[in-house]
């Protein structure tokens, strides 16, 4: 088996599934080359990928109630997503984006 270049490593993007004995709090990754499987215990607190907006955001209980967990983005307007999807292209930093969300749904909250 031929190993693993560092560019073939990633975020997840997890989906939540049933597993063989019946239980809901397994998460799977939804990229076609990854087979990780976990239990909401071993991902709460680690980073992966938002499956609306593709970027970076750590996992919380709230984010794992969720068949597939986000970042929050699909609270926001489609123009102000569009912005984020301009800006996550651009930016180099994966955190700026992620205070932006952050930013944008607590204006929306306070509106």
């Amino acid at each position: 088996m031929a190993k693993k270049d560092k560019s073939d490593k990633h975020y997840h993007t997890f989906e939540r599934m049933k597993s063989a004995s019946g239980r809901k709090d397994m998460y799977r990754c939804m990229h076609p080359d990854c087979s990780f499987y976990a239990p909401v215990s071993m991902i709460m607190g680690k980073f992966a990928n938002c499956h609306l907006c593709h970027t970076r955001f750590i996992l919380t209980a709230q984010n794992l109630r969720l068949k597939r967990p986000h970042c929050g983005c699909n609270s926001l307007s489609v123009e102000q997503r569009d912005r984020l999807m301009a800006l996550g292209k651009t930016a180099d930093d994966q955190q700026s984006v992620a205070m932006e969300i952050l930013e944008m749904t607590l204006r929306k909250g306070i509106n």
